[in-house]
């Protein structure tokens, strides 16, 4: 990896990947792709566009729409114009757009698939001036979570996090140049915007649904991935339709006959479900994160996943358990704390620990000789006002989930 921001990623990307696809989407009934050169072109004159229309830098901008290339490319737009990006889901209320609306301060709120009009050539020395200027440790998304005591909360995520995310999915190969991955997740969600990002650093393609998610599945069939970030949900439809009535290459046609691998998030799946998809060759894999943590904390690889795990700690990071049972994160994936929060901060950040608001305990795991936690409950600890976790992979169930969940991590490598 070799940005020094996210403003600088899609330039970056288009130097080292050329002509090689960036994004694939659908138009007009059949499949396009757009390079990372024109992408980076389409970035810079979106950028051009926000400066002619009054954006400073450290600005705010919402975006607001479905999740589709338009809203990548809006979103590279405001950070290399030196802005913030701020994500509402579609499906958000009025009041709770109202509320990320004004408690972010947002200069304006863009809507894609539509884009603001595109700028000239007159702006590019001061977006270079601006790029040059941003700080890796300033905000570069804000992400609202839902609160548990009061309304939702602004999580800073810096361009230094969004770096160390890009190369843990680089590092643990997740995503791989030239690989495929298929979106349907929203993006104003954390794992998705992880992906994104993830997919530039590394020079994958990234493939969006049609916008129709009874479509996912066949989808799959046209698009080929070889990396699937999902939900349980995909996962326990084609266990209920294939169990027992197709074979392993079936399973793997089904899903494109490329998977290497799919990550499960936002809930838990069944341990059959997931034995099923490791005997088709296809390694549906868990982990554990949060929107705090830049959506990842621990996470599993194919050599090595215990099945009902959550994986081992982010490369560079760190886990342990508090005295009281809880679980607490550090490393560079952490976020810088909540906007215009201090006090919420100060609950959940201390001395560079993230107070995850879950509890667990250590146990050994023999294969890695690394210790491995077993979570108890999915409850926020009782003492502490926690964080509401937006998103965890895998086992990361919502607070009040019956089924007890694990996820094993590795001893201690580095604090923040």
């Amino acid at each position: 990896m070799i940005s020094r921001t996210i403003a600088d990623l899609p330039f970056d990307a288009a130097r080292r990947f050329g002509d090689r696809p960036a994004l694939r989407y659908r138009q007009d009934g059949s499949w396009r792709d757009q390079s990372f050169a024109e992408l980076a072109a389409d970035v810079t004159a979106i950028a051009r566009g926000l400066v002619a229309s009054g954006l400073a830098t450290g600005d705010r901008v919402g975006i607001l729409g479905p999740t589709c290339p338009e809203w990548t490319r809006l979103a590279l737009g405001v950070i290399a114009a030196g802005g913030v990006v701020v994500p509402i889901y579609p499906t958000s209320s009025d009041a709770e757009r109202e509320w990320i609306v004004g408690n972010s301060g947002a200069k304006m709120v863009l809507y894609p698939p539509d884009l603001p009009p595109m700028g000239t050539a007159d702006a590019d020395a001061e977006l270079a001036r601006r790029r040059a200027a941003i700080d890796p440790a300033g905000p570069c998304l804000i992400i609202y979570t839902s609160g548990t005591t009061g309304p939702p909360k602004g999580c800073v995520l810096t361009h230094d996090n969004w770096l160390a995310v890009s190369r843990f999915t680089e590092e643990l190969e997740y995503l791989t140049a030239q690989g495929l991955v298929y979106l349907f997740l929203p993006l104003a969600h954390v794992f998705a915007q992880l992906v994104q990002f993830g997919c530039l650093s590394a020079g994958a393609t990234l493939a969006y649904f049609g916008g129709d998610l009874s479509q996912v599945v066949p989808e799959l069939a046209e698009v080929r991935p070889t990396f699937l970030p999902s939900v349980p949900r995909i996962f326990e439809k084609l266990h209920t339709t294939l169990a027992g009535r197709a074979d392993a290459a079936t399973v793997r046609a089904v899903l494109g006959g490329r998977l290497r691998m799919a990550l499960s998030g936002a809930a838990p799946i069944a341990p059959e479900v997931l034995e099923f998809f490791r005997d088709a060759g296809v390694p549906v894999l868990e982990g554990f994160g949060m929107t705090e943590s830049t959506g990842c904390g621990t996470v599993s690889t194919p050599q090595r996943h215990r099945l009902g795990t959550v994986g081992v700690a982010v490369p560079g990071g760190s886990v342990r358990i508090a005295e009281d049972g809880e679980v607490l994160m550090a490393g560079p994936h952490v976020f810088a704390g909540y906007w215009r929060d201090p006090a919420a901060t100060r609950e959940v950040l201390v001395d560079g620990w993230l107070h995850t608001g879950d509890l667990g305990t250590l146990d050994e795991d023999g294969s890695s000789r690394s210790p491995a936690a077993r979570r108890t409950s999915s409850s926020p600890r009782p003492a502490r006002t926690s964080p509401r976790p937006a998103w965890r992979t895998g086992c990361g169930s919502p607070a009040g989930s019956r089924r007890p969940c694990s996820w094993a991590t590795a001893a201690p490598t580095r604090s923040r």
